[in-house]
């Protein structure tokens, strides 16, 4: 029975919508360093080149597996600019239409799966307006399209619990358009395949996987027949797939050398050198350095790299900084490394732990209100403060509901969104530490499986609640031996 109407749905679109323009409306562009990627690959797109990074103000048109990932989200900026021109306005006003749609099919499978408009209302209303989400409309990533992909996926899966069978062509489209928008999106394969398990069994779950694993590489396998095609052999970035914003692959020897400690997102920011190869903007965390030889040693190579700033990264220190990785890999043995990447998981994640930004924290009690009003002078700061305060309700709401839905084992719907949330979470941040990608805007394509499960967990105790209200409120009523008065005579 459907308990949702036309009009409910399109009343929290119309929230999605309005919040998400008013965002546009209030708040300026963020810096976007992969736009300048992204919009290299569109404008070859539509001058007929193609996907390539070659600079489309020449003739030049060498191909590309797809810019900074899959090219779905330059040939989207492509569709947009063919038909407006180009204008990043349009891109981000398009972008944020086309994630609100995504929102009110997740409240219609919410309202599916639970038989209440309550439910698709909390769950509609807690994506529509999520900050965390929402902020990102502002720039020109591919977040915001990948939010959408996500909530859609998830609507998918929830529809897919409440009928007892995996949608698998809707999963796989679903899917498919979130990996061809951020590479990243692989990490909801577990979620996919759990739920495939959960609804069907190992037996039949396993055959679901199988034809959904199909369904998705058809696609794949179409641009690799592609790559191959134009002399490329390869569908994903060379090696581990580290890129640099102009296309090129990034130095792997350094690059590993830094994962080698690095540890927080500031850390690693302050140790590249993404614009234009400005190798004096590195800034090496002494954290970094494993005794004075070594610190004298990578300060040689360094300075060999002020030397010629603007120019590729020479193989030579390259393969020095390599030698100086493996060195302080053998160094710290398992151990060490296992603490290394625990570490690396928690500089992911750190942020959620911060109910304000650091501003805040940082001030002393004499100038407390000077940074308060420093960091809320704006719309923009105002909104990032309610974005951190959000981020961490959120969390802290996701581990204590989790933790009572775990405990209590009162229905097991509850139980696997939970478990679909935490796959996702583990998914993320294994491949976070793998690439160490630390940066706490990783994490914002986990978020609607986190509020997923809050809502539906929520909602659980609350339904349960209310029984045990209700039926202790009829005892009270009638008394535990109350019998019928017999009629007179």
């Amino acid at each position: 029975m459907q308990t949702v109407s036309r009009f409910f749905l399109g009343y929290i679109f119309v929230v999605a919508l309005a919040f998400r323009y008013i965002i546009l409306f209030l708040l300026d562009t963020g810096g976007d360093g992969d736009w300048y990627a992204y919009t290299i690959v569109a404008n070859n797109i539509i001058r007929g080149c193609g996907v390539s990074m070659s600079n489309p103000d020449t003739d030049a048109c060498v191909p590309h597996f797809g810019g900074n990932g899959l090219p779905g989200y330059p040939a989207f900026i492509a569709a947009i600019w063919s038909l407006v021109g180009p204008s990043k306005p349009a891109v981000l006003w398009s972008q944020a239409t086309i994630a609100a749609l995504a929102v009110p099919r997740l409240a219609y499978a919410v309202g599916q799966l639970t038989q209440s408009r309550f439910a698709a209302l909390a769950a509609g209303m807690v994506v529509a307006l999520s900050p965390w989400e929402v902020l990102w409309v502002r720039t020109g990533l591919s977040e915001t399209l990948s939010i959408g992909a996500v909530t859609w996926l998830l609507a998918e899966l929830v529809l897919s619990v409440h009928q007892r069978r995996l949608r698998t062509g809707w999963v796989a489209v679903a899917f498919t358009a979130g990996l061809f928008l951020r590479l990243d999106f692989i990490v909801y394969l577990p979620a996919v395949a759990l739920t495939a398990l959960y609804v069907h069994g190992i037996r039949q779950g396993i055959l679901r996987c199988a034809v959904l694993a199909c369904l998705i590489a058809m696609p794949l396998a179409a641009w690799t027949a592609r790559n191959l095609a134009v002399g490329l052999r390869e569908l994903l970035p060379p090696a581990s797939g580290w890129m640099l914003p102009n296309g090129s692959t990034g130095p792997l020897g350094y690059l590993a050398w830094v994962a080698s400690w690095a540890t927080t997102e500031e850390q690693r920011a302050n140790a590249m050198f993404f614009l234009r190869y400005r190798y004096e903007r590195i800034k090496i965390d002494p954290t970094a350095y494993r005794g004075p030889e070594q610190e004298r040693e990578i300060g040689a190579l360094l300075q060999d790299l002020h030397g010629i700033s603007g120019q590729p990264f020479p193989a030579r220190i390259d393969a020095a900084f390599a030698g100086l990785a493996e060195e302080n890999l053998a160094a710290i043995g398992f151990a060490g490394r296992l603490r290394l990447h625990l570490a690396q998981a928690w500089g992911l994640w750190a942020n959620w732990a911060l109910p304000v930004p650091p501003e805040y924290l940082q001030a002393r009690s004499a100038n407390a209100m000077a940074a308060v009003a420093k960091v809320t002078h704006s719309h923009a700061r105002l909104m990032q403060t309610f974005m951190w305060t959000y981020r961490f309700v959120l969390g802290v709401g996701f581990l204590s509901l989790a933790l009572l839905a775990l405990a209590t084992r009162q229905a097991r719907e509850e139980v696997f969104f939970v478990c679909l949330a935490l796959a996702v979470v583990a998914a993320k941040t294994a491949l976070a530490v793998k690439g160490l990608f630390l940066e706490t805007r990783y994490t914002v394509t986990a978020t609607p499986a986190l509020e997923l499960a809050v809502c539906l967990v929520a909602f659980g105790f609350w339904k349960r609640y209310r029984r045990g209200a209700g039926a202790a409120a009829d005892v009270h009523h009638t008394g535990p031996d109350h019998r019928p008065e017999p009629a007179s005579s």
